[in-house]
């Protein structure tokens, strides 16, 4: 496919309010699709929306790219996408090669940690779960999660009551996994322990191909291996 559709256009009133209020941060530029990388651990929405995606795809076979630029963090080796993950599927979905984005020096971490703010202003507004799945995963993190609520709810644009609300169930539910792995667990006979181990392997490779959100969309991965979100394996999806 021609790669005039991933032209520079104003953004049009019937594909949203896109854009952001705050001011670019990086150099704006026209970039291969083949060179970002879409990591699934850095998408802060609780599902992709199947419906936008498809009305942006309409949007790009009838007019080109008429979207802000997504926005990147390159580390010196990745193209990391950070925010944009509608438009990006779009367009991988309408074969373009190149679109704009906005490149910002960084690592995943900033990356990530950007995501979690994003659309708080613009694009399709974030659902009760999109918020839920941006505190989850600073909580998640070892390092983050040692934050202040008040600092986790700025990084996130969310309430303060929200992050307590979750902080508060993730200690719950640590002590209900801590009384339970207290307990004595019973003898088994060899048959039994066997059929255990067989059960474990059996939820381990239920949990890996779940460990991931939304894993069917399918989004270019630059051939790199899938990174996991941390705060699944704390907090669950």
């Amino acid at each position: 496919m021609s790669t005039n559709k991933s032209s520079v256009q104003q953004p049009r009133p019937d594909v949203g309010d896109l854009r952001s209020p705050k001011s670019a941060v990086g150099s704006v530029t026209l970039l291969p699709v083949a060179h970002i990388t879409a990591d699934l651990g850095i998408q802060m929405r609780a599902e992709m929306d199947q419906r936008l995606r498809a009305d942006y795809a309409e949007t790009l076979r009838a007019h080109g790219w008429v979207f802000p630029p997504v926005v990147i963090y390159h580390d010196g080796h990745e193209r990391l996408l950070s925010e944009g993950f509608h438009r990006y599927a779009a367009a991988l979905d309408e074969g373009l090669t190149e679109i704009s984005a906005e490149v910002r020096p960084g690592t995943h971490r900033d990356a990530l940690l950007n995501a979690c703010g994003a659309n708080a202003t613009h694009g399709l507004r974030r659902s009760a779960g999109d918020k839920r799945r941006a505190v989850r995963t600073l909580l998640g993190d070892t390092e983050w999660g040692q934050a202040s609520s008040a600092w986790i709810a700025e990084k996130c644009r969310v309430s303060v009551n929200l992050v307590c609300t979750i902080r508060e169930e993730a200690i719950s539910l640590c002590k209900k996994e801590s009384e339970v792995n207290t307990r004595r667990e019973p003898t088994l006979s060899e048959s039994d322990r066997g059929n255990a181990v067989e059960g474990n392997q059996t939820l381990a490779a239920e949990g890996a191909s779940l460990s991931e959100p939304d894993s069917a969309i399918a989004l270019h991965r630059n051939d790199t291996p899938r990174r996991k979100w941390t705060s699944t394996f704390l907090f669950g999806k």
